[in-house]
């Protein structure tokens, strides 16, 4: 383990510089910071450019690459209100070949970065190893993204596509207010998709074209709506019960 009491003026251009998707790409780096995140990092096979921490304790289990800042440093790359523990630059990962899995998700229009962190958390959770974002979601290797997936993002492959790039499924289960009752769904045909569409607008009609099942969260109260992930939460639960019964 190295120690570097001073991060040079260009790193910390460039550090700041990725809060912006198109230096994310320039660069092909992102940003993820925090105890967690980078723990869930360490184990990953993910590339790591360059690693900062303010914590010495257990070093000889760290990573070589890693280097010592102190909290004062960390406090002025970090993008976070409260930075701790330290921050790392990751090397976006090439695209890898998609697989067939039992159940895809197909993320249309999110535009939340904490709503897209917290699906990913939970294909995570439910075992799915990729999902889709289709028609402008945001940028999953976003700083608040990133943080919000606490490092699922480095077990969940992420594949940006055009709504004709999905090699959609014969079943495609889309996400909507007026469809089947989920709980009344007995039998879960796979491989299928799951939509999820955006916060504000659904399903785009593009996409509601190649659902081939509209599905719905039974309400027994007045919220005109759920929040995404919230709905993705519930969905997979579902999902995850059918693909295991």
């Amino acid at each position: 383990m190295e120690y570097s009491q001073v991060i040079s003026k260009n790193q910390v251009k460039l550090i700041k510089s990725l809060a912006i998707k198109k230096y994310r790409l320039k660069n092909k780096l992102f940003i993820a910071e925090g105890r967690k995140v980078l723990s869930e990092l360490f184990k990953s096979d993910y590339q790591v450019e360059k690693c900062w921490i303010t914590d010495t304790e257990n070093k000889d289990q760290l990573p070589d690459y890693v280097e010592f800042t102190p909290q004062k440093m960390l406090n002025e790359i970090s993008q976070l209100k409260q930075p701790h523990f330290g921050l790392a630059l990751v090397k976006i990962p090439e695209e890898k070949t998609e697989v067939e899995a039992p159940v895809s998700l197909v993320l249309d229009g999110i535009a939340d970065p904490g709503n897209l962190g917290t699906i990913i958390r939970l294909a995570d959770w439910y075992g799915l190893s990729q999902l889709f974002c289709i028609n402008h979601c945001v940028d999953p290797f976003s700083p608040k993204v990133v943080q919000a997936t606490m490092g699922s993002i480095f077990r969940v492959h992420i594949f940006e596509r055009q709504t004709e790039q999905i090699k959609w499924k014969n079943k495609v289960y889309g996400a909507m207010l007026n469809g089947t009752n989920l709980h009344h769904i007995n039998t879960l045909n796979t491989p299928c998709h799951l939509v999820i569409g955006s916060e504000a607008d659904g399903i785009s009609e593009e996409v509601k074209a190649c659902c081939t099942e509209s599905i719905t969260i039974p309400r027994f109260g007045a919220a005109e709506s759920l929040n995404a992930a919230v709905a993705t939460g519930i969905i997979l639960d579902r999902f995850a019960q059918l693909c295991n019964s």
